[in-house]
């Protein structure tokens, strides 16, 4: 009996074995296939002479190479990029910033990711492409996922759903509840995921997708076994393997390796979970893809603390707090350092541990402090925007109204001026028939003279009226335009306020666009790239201190806050322009963090400035600087 189960454990060793050497090498296979097309377009490029074609060439040949190989992809990428931009092919210019999304991805790269993400937006928007946009929308949902922004990551999401539903495209809309379900499964709303993971499921088998079949029945398995269902949770991963398996998107395979290994890991079957996790971890650092590197570390790490090797746990989870800094992954990070402090809790070392802890707590404090801080900040926007929208509303109300009344008014007038030609034509009708009159008896010409007398008198009166009419008319007028001058005021008041953001913007707008610019020249010679990266940063320094700019600045503070500078020059003339810079950005309400960027120094230099300028007021310890400084 005893040799019979060695004989079933060595046929299951030898076909797992089988299944490794398979994922291994079969990739090279469908790989060959690959970069025989690649080839087949590289010779077509060099045939192509129209700039046009050449860039979709050049699209089309990034795409080959997204699967599996994101360096070559972004490579050819960046070509295309340059030539939509020279030929002014929009939509492609476009559509290569949407597939830019990915290739920063896969390089941690969050913030080139976004800036993609909105050239993206801002074309499709100008062109009225509503699948492009909700395209764009689904994938920055995933840079927003990565990088910790729910209520953003949400946003976009329902975006994309709302507008693939309108265009009723099935495929973009099962991956975008695919993508709202695996959400709703990561914040532990499991009943919420399921219906939208299955609709996703569902979708793809009927449109045989065998990329969409791997993402789908991948994200269902994955909330089985939050739940800790392992053999549903089973079902679905084995499934997802095969799908990725023959589509052979790497992305996909690793997804399906860390999620099996984590099922193992529970059962507790460590050697195949170790096994597993390995391959997975030689793949991803083959094909370089630092964010997929990141999940394998940590499973890995918990991996050993249950076996208790101790120094493999310590080993990794270091390895996974350096890249996970290097791609500015806050969450993987705190995760690295709190296996750490369980590992030296384990171990006894109570010093060691309580460190690691307070920097894990740290970290989970600031990615608490940035989510609350975006929905604070959509907040602001929101009520800024409503509260402009009432004011143009009022204002549009009170000329209106004053249209109205000078309406009647006029209309008055007229009515007034009619009337009176009316009655002086009677008046002068009844006069001539008095005279034909007055020929027939001395009574009536005595009777006629009297009436002509009364109707001088009423005339005289009449013009005593219409005088006044006259007077109450100018003073109303002036009236109206005091009124004028005063609504006048107020917008120009608001204007003032509006200036100070729009130079900000400005600012801002202009120097991003010359480091894109240099960084894009740059780009194309990768021999000197690091030294031209410093002379970027050079001019970043130099562009947040140059002195035009300073007196162009200068020029517009001083429209918004007149006499600043003279009140603050005779309340202290010792302070240098350093200094007086400073005491600016404190007037604007500029918060110490944001004035650090601006003036290219550290929150420690910035608290030296305070203490320092504080001291050439001659200011008492209590007195609180900041309020002092914005009533000058």
């Amino acid at each position: 009996m005893n040799s019979c189960v060695c004989d079933i454990l060595a046929k299951k060793r030898f076909f797992l074995y089988i299944f490794y050497v398979y994922i291994l090498y079969c990739p090279f296979l469908v790989l060959a296939q690959d970069l025989k097309k690649i080839d087949s377009l590289q010779n077509v490029l060099k045939k192509e002479k129209r700039d046009s074609l050449r860039c979709q060439i050049y699209a089309d040949i990034g795409d080959e190479y997204a699967v599996n190989q994101p360096d070559s992809s972004f490579k050819y990428d960046q070509k295309a990029l340059q030539l939509a931009l020279k030929v002014g092919n929009k939509r492609l210019y476009a559509n290569i910033h949407k597939h830019l999304i990915h290739d920063y991805m896969f390089f941690g790269k969050f913030a080139e990711a976004i800036a993609a993400s909105d050239t993206a937006l801002k074309i499709y928007t100008a062109l009225k492409d509503e699948v492009g946009l909700a395209d764009v929308y689904d994938q920055t949902a995933y840079v927003y996922d990565a990088t910790g922004k729910r209520s953003k990551q949400y946003d976009y999401i329902f975006k994309a759903i709302e507008l693939y539903e309108k265009n009723e495209n099935e495929e973009g809309k099962a991956f975008a509840y695919s993508h709202l379900g695996v959400t709703y499964v990561s914040n532990d709303q499991f009943i919420k995921a399921l219906p939208f993971l299955q609709k996703a499921f569902n979708i793809m088998q009927r449109k045989g997708s065998q990329d969409g079949i791997s993402v789908t029945a991948s994200n269902i398995g994955y909330l089985y076994l939050r739940q800790n269902r392992y053999d549903s949770a089973e079902i679905y991963l084995r499934q997802s393997l095969r799908a990725s398996l023959k589509t052979q998107s790497w992305r996909n395979i690793l997804g399906d390796f860390v999620n099996l290994a984590e099922m193992n890991i529970k059962k507790k079957k460590y050697k195949q979970a170790e096994d597993t996790l390995l391959l997975a971890l030689r793949k991803a650092e083959e094909i370089k893809v630092n964010y997929q590197i990141t999940p394998i570390l940590s499973r890995l790490a918990d991996l050993y603390i249950a076996t208790k090797n101790y120094t493999q746990a310590i080993n990794y989870a270091e390895k996974l707090i350096v890249i996970s800094q290097e791609i500015q992954d806050a969450g993987y990070e705190a995760d690295g350092y709190r296996i750490l402090a369980e590992i030296y809790e384990i171990t006894g070392q109570d010093g060691l541990a309580l460190r690691y802890l307070k920097k894990q707590l740290m970290l989970g404090d600031t990615l608490w402090q940035e989510g609350n801080q975006e929905e604070i900040t959509d907040l602001t926007i929101k009520y800024a925007v409503n509260q402009k929208e009432k004011e143009n509303i009022l204002l549009k109300l009170n000329l209106e109204r004053q249209k109205r009344e000078q309406y009647i008014w006029v209309s008055g007038l007229l009515f007034l001026l009619i009337f009176s030609m009316a009655l002086g034509y009677g008046f002068w009708q009844r006069s001539k028939n008095l005279k034909n009159q007055r020929l027939a008896a001395d009574r009536e010409k005595q009777i006629f003279e009297k009436e002509n007398i009364i109707l001088v008198q009423l005339q005289e009166q009449q013009d005593i009226k219409h005088k006044a009419l006259e007077f109450e008319i100018l003073a109303q007028q002036e009236i109206n335009k005091l009124e004028q001058e005063k609504l006048q005021e107020s917008i120009d008041s608001k204007s003032r306020a509006l200036a100070t953001l729009a130079i900000a913007m400005v600012q801002k707008n202009s120097i991003l666009q010359d480091l894109k610019e240099k960084i894009n020249e740059n780009s194309k010679s990768k021999a000197s790239f690091d030294s031209k990266i410093k002379d970027i940063l050079s001019d970043i320094d130099n562009s947040m201190d140059m002195e035009e700019e300073w007196k162009t600045f200068k020029q517009h503070f001083e429209d918004v806050h007149p006499d600043f500078f003279v009140r603050l020059d005779k309340l202290c003339p010792e302070l240098t322009p350093h200094e007086v810079r400073f005491c600016t950005y404190i007037k604007m309400n500029i918060s110490a963090k944001d004035i650090a960027q601006m003036m290219n120094v550290t929150n420690r230099a910035i608290q030296m400035n305070r203490h320092r300028i504080k001291k050439k007021f001659g200011l008492d310890e209590e007195v609180d600087f900041i309020n002092f400084v914005r009533n000058i």
